[in-house]
Order: C-alpha cells, then sequence, then structure tokens
C-alpha cells in the first residue's frame, strides 16, 4: 500500500503556473446559489447503483436507495445547510484510491491505473450542483463549439465527424493537411487548482457556490486500499478530483479557453483532455505554424 500510495501521490504535486495570468471574464451573468428540493434528492437516491461497496463515508448506495424515500427530506436539508455554511463535511475531501493491474511487471507500481473511490453522498450533493452549473453555463454560452467531451449532444462521434467535415472541404480546395494528435499526460490530476479557481470564478460561479468548489478542491487526501487494507492518508495538491462526479465538469472549465491561444489559421478539436490541432496549406512553408 505504501509503496503504490507514494507512486501516486507523484501525480498530485503542487503545479507551477504564470502568476500573472488572468482569465478573461465569459459573462456577466453569475450562478452564485443552487436549490435543492426533496423529489430531485430523491430520484438520484432511487437511481443509485445496487452496490453495497463502502465509500469513505461508509454510507452503501443500496443503503440510500432502499430508504430513499425516508431519507430524501433529511439529506435535503443536510444539502441546504452544506451550502449556506459555505463548508464541506472534512470526510468529502477524503477517497480510497484501488489500484488496478495494467500490464507489464506486476511489482512495479507504474504498471497500476489509480481508480478512486469518493463520498456517496458527497457524489449525490455533486450531481444536483453539475447539473445546474451545466444549465448556467449553457446559458451563458460558456463552452467551446471545439470541446465535445461530457457534454449532452457531443461526443467521440460528432468530434470526428466535425473535422472530417473540415477535412473535405479543404480537399476540395486541393489543399494539404497537417494534423497532431496530443494526450497530455496525467491530465486532471496535473491540473493547478489556484488557477482553475480563477476560471470558475470568470466564467460566472460565485458567492456560496464559489466556496464550496473552492473547499472541495482543497484539503483533499487519499488512502490506497488493497482489500482491507489501508495506506496512511497522503494530501493531493493539484487536479480535479479523481472519481468525483464534478471533476470531468471542472476540467472542461479548466481547458475551455485552450482554442483563443492558438494563431486563426490553427483548427482545433477537444474531447475532454484528446486534443487534435490541424491546418490546412498549399505551401510546405506553413507546416512550421503547429511546431
Amino acid at each position: 500500500c505504501k509503496l503504490l500510495a507514494n507512486t501516486f501521490s507523484k501525480y498530485f504535486q503542487l503545479k507551477e503556473f504564470d502568476k500573472n495570468f488572468t482569465p478573461r471574464q465569459t459573462t456577466r451573468e453569475h450562478l452564485e446559489d443552487i436549490e435543492f428540493d426533496i423529489l430531485t434528492v430523491e430520484n438520484i437516491l432511487e437511481n443509485l447503483p445496487n452496490k453495497n461497496s463502502n465509500s469513505p463515508d461508509d454510507i452503501p448506495y443500496i443503503l440510500l436507495k432502499s430508504c430513499s424515500k425516508i431519507l430524501s427530506p433529511t439529506i435535503t436539508e443536510i444539502f441546504r445547510i452544506i451550502l449556506d455554511n459555505r463548508t464541506i463535511p472534512e470526510i468529502w475531501r477524503q477517497s480510497y484510491i484501488i489500484p488496478i493491474f495494467k500490464k507489464g511487471e506486476i511489482n512495479d507500481p507504474a504498471n497500476y491505473r489509480p481508480i478512486s473511490v469518493t463520498c456517496t453522498l458527497c457524489r449525490v450533493f455533486e450531481r444536483i450542483i453539475s447539473t445546474q452549473i451545466i444549465n448556467f453555463l449553457n446559458k451563458t454560452k460558456f463552452f467551446s463549439d471545439e470541446q465535445f467531451g461530457f457534454l449532452q449532444y457531443r461526443s467521440t462521434t460528432t468530434n470526428l465527424l466535425s473535422m472530417l467535415d473540415d477535412f473535405y472541404k479543404s480537399l476540395e480546395k486541393r489543399e494539404n493537411i497537417d494534423v497532431i494528435y496530443i494526450d497530455f499526460a496525467k491530465a486532471f490530476d496535473s491540473v493547478p487548482i489556484e488557477l482553475l479557481l480563477l476560471k470558475i470564478k470568470a466564467c460566472g460561479i460565485n458567492g456560496k457556490l464559489y466556496d464550496f468548489i473552492e473547499n472541495f478542491l482543497t484539503k483533499r487526501s487519499f488512502k490506497v486500499k488493497i482489500e482491507k487494507e489501508f495506506s496512511e492518508s497522503i494530501q493531493t495538491k493539484s487536479g480535479v478530483p479523481q472519481g468525483s462526479v464534478l471533476g470531468p465538469l471542472l476540467f472542461l472549465i479548466f481547458i475551455n479557453d485552450l482554442p483563443n491561444y492558438l494563431p486563426s489559421d490553427v483548427k482545433i478539436k477537444i474531447y475532454a483532455d484528446d486534443v487534435k490541432l490541424y491546418t490546412y496549406h498549399q505551401n510546405d512553408n506553413r507546416r512550421d505554424i503547429l511546431r
């Protein structure tokens, strides 16, 4: 456990960034509060998986699902108190990491993929606020048209079709096409939290909701779990929380402005952290633009 924990901890080290960088404000509208209602909470509880596995809060899904009607009023009130107090239960900052062997030498900790298990009740809370944040960001037209990951009506298929449409138009003009494929290593784990928070505020998330997200992202820790054995707790200093509901959405917010920093004749398609850059030209000297 200790060896794997030390290996995984290297993924979450503090990342430096230009402290003079200021994200561009994308909207004058603000989302500061979230509505919690009993029916929404009850519906989420009813649709939880039939799992009895334990999370750091020791609340199995099956318990919440079986008692959804009885528990939903109390849970709704707890959620409201948490947001109103602009805080977070300490246990919600913790996660278990279960190492899954990939391939290669079985004794090499680098050959294990970390699968994170977060608190059950926190995931229910995240589901509610994630939906309302996405609705707000869609309303303000925040998401780049070039991002196809984790968004409704967008997928790897629409990503590919959009790129192929550009390619066909270019080929009809007898242009050359240069493409670079980029897969960022440990992209979700290496996000600088301070920079992410600046971008969250720039997209219009403020007030109680911003304070919750800030608490959610900071002072997090994990333990490696192998069967019934646990490593010591290790603090994470970077990254969006792996295994969380909010994690993918927060990453989309972080990477959303990437197309703004490209030359006008360089196109981009993004699926979460998978990026394709391409340009068209009839002169080989133009190939340098992708370097």
